[in-house]
């Protein structure tokens, strides 16, 4: 069994968390989830039932348990509380996707997902009973339903011997298990919460629109530490993420880059009051300047870039200051305190350096030999390099690379040329197999808002041009598929996997080949 490897931290950030619940006024709300306001006091007696339930049925330190919540459901903040104060472990087994257009994962999904990191206990939802029945019948593991009586008991604090569990969004491929350290997590949640508490203007009030298993895990529990409310959604819609942005006086709130600009081509954008907004963070994938900047004239300076990745957690920041420049808008930014970065020779591939990066990929150990280094330096597969300011850019990523007609074409960088010129409000590059075997560069993108078909194939045929002059020829794609929005992932990425097949996806609009 791996064990955490670093001290145990001086400070839980649960037992930290519960003393904020517990001091302050027992009806001031800290969580909203279908219109219903969960109280410090409520939410504090929910993670302390739910801690002594887990405890009652056996959890210990290094129990992994595997949870089937509705996204984003306050329990699945809750579960992960009270099982993190008994030094167990969680990974959430998805039933559903939040903000994603792909299929629910099956139970045989879900069974694999529990061995590969030894889920030892199912713990759902009643209404996800069962999912949960079939989920035991494929593992021969025992279930366990969130239904459970109110009990008022004192709640030890231990450090998770298993570390941090999630899963990777599985853009391309696979999602895979990954494991962090307890100590890296607990220690940003409580970084992040001392500096939101001395911030001016009140306590921070997030919007939650991307899973709670992910990247907006660490941001949701600074906040609650820090005594602030989040509004949890169970997906992205642009509506209703602007109306509570305004209903709400949002101060934060995350977006994958797809779903920022979404937000960026919704009609209720310009009369909706984002006066209380005051950081809205982006991140997932790269961001084509020209969108960004529309973003900063439209949203003002609220815009931060986070840079990071399922096994390295954050990496670089472009803050609030540096979206004021044109030019710096197409960087990912400097890094964050305490995280090293630097390149490798000689192809740049960007190499990551900090508490919060994984410790290993469960079950795998030649993935984790051949990302994690023996001096403590993680692979991450992008590409990259410095500017003049001492910016990070990103070029592409090394297993994205199309290798055709004797050139390497990276993704990235004729998406940046589809989305140039505003055109084109959302695009994805990738690769597809020719008639002889032969890999050929294939796009997709989403025509602006009332562009007819005839005008979209005549945008297409200019966008070409300027790739193949600005590029090359061989990086103009051969086909370029009209979607009305792209399918994305769980996570807010576009899903490449069901872009490779659109034959028949209602989405569709029209399908434009070349000769290459």
């Amino acid at each position: 069994m791996v064990t955490e490897q670093d001290p145990a931290p001086r400070r839980h950030y649960v037992a930290e968390l519960l003393t904020m619940l517990d001091d302050g006024p027992e009806n001031r709300p800290v969580l909203t989830w279908r219109q219903t306001v969960w109280t410090a006091t409520a939410f504090s007696s929910r993670i302390r039932t739910l801690s002594a339930a887990l405890r009652a049925a056996g959890t210990a330190e290094g129990t992994v348990l595997g949870l089937l919540t509705l996204p984003n459901h306050p329990d699945s903040l809750a579960l992960r509380y009270a099982a993190h104060l008994l030094g167990a472990s969680v990974v959430h087994l998805r039933t559903a996707n939040p903000g994603s257009n792909a299929a629910t994962l099956t139970a045989v999904d879900q069974a694999e997902m529990a061995g590969v990191v030894g889920v030892r206990l199912i713990v759902h939802d009643p209404l996800l009973t069962d999912r949960a029945a079939e989920l035991a019948a494929a593992t021969g593991l025992r279930t366990l339903g969130t239904d459970v009586p109110a009990a008022e008991t004192d709640v030890p604090h231990r450090a998770p011997t298993r570390g941090i569990l999630t899963f990777t969004g599985g853009t391309t491929g696979r999602p895979k298990g990954v494991r962090h350290s307890f100590s890296g997590h607990n220690d940003l949640v409580l970084s992040d919460a001392a500096e939101l508490a001395a911030e001016p203007g009140g306590p921070p009030r997030l919007l939650v629109t991307t899973p709670v298993s992910h990247a907006v895990a660490a941001m949701a529990d600074a906040v609650l530490v820090s005594g602030g409310f989040l509004v949890l959604h169970e997906d992205f819609e642009p509506a209703a993420m602007l109306h509570a942005l305004a209903a709400h006086r949002i101060t934060r709130a995350y977006l994958a880059v797809p779903q920022l600009y979404r937000l960026l081509d919704h009609p209720d954008l310009p009369g909706t009051d984002l006066s209380a907004l005051r950081r809205l963070i982006y991140s997932g994938s790269h961001a084509a300047p020209a969108r960004v900047a529309r973003a900063f004239a439209v949203l003002g300076p609220v815009l931060v870039q986070c840079y990071g990745s399922t096994e390295t957690g954050r990496v670089t920041l472009l803050d609030q200051l540096d979206h004021y420049e044109d030019e710096l808008r197409g960087a990912v930014g400097r890094p964050f305190p305490g995280v090293e970065v630097r390149l490798s020779e000689p192809d740049g591939e960007i190499l990551v350096r900090s508490p919060q990066c994984l410790t290993e990929y469960p079950g795998d150990p030649e993935l984790t030999a051949a990302t994690v280094r023996p001096d403590g330096w993680t692979r991450t597969g992008d590409l990259g390099y410095f500017d003049e300011y001492g910016l990070l850019r990103l070029t592409g990523r090394r297993h994205h690379m199309i290798k055709t007609r004797g050139a390497r074409v990276h993704p990235a960088a004729v998406e940046r040329e589809l989305l140039a010129d505003g055109v084109f409000t959302e695009a994805a590059v990738y690769s597809a197999e020719g008639p002889d075997g032969a890999e050929l560069v294939h796009a997709a993108v989403v025509p602006g808002r009332g562009t007819p078909q005839e005008g979209a194939k005549a945008q297409v045929d200019r966008a070409l041009a300027r790739i193949a002059a600005h590029l090359g020829p061989e990086h103009a794609p051969t086909t370029v598929v009209l979607w009305r929005r792209l399918p994305l992932t769980a996570v807010g990425k576009p899903d490449r996997r069901r872009l490779t097949v659109p034959d028949g996806h209602p989405d569709v609009c029209a399908v434009l080949t070349r000769q290459p």
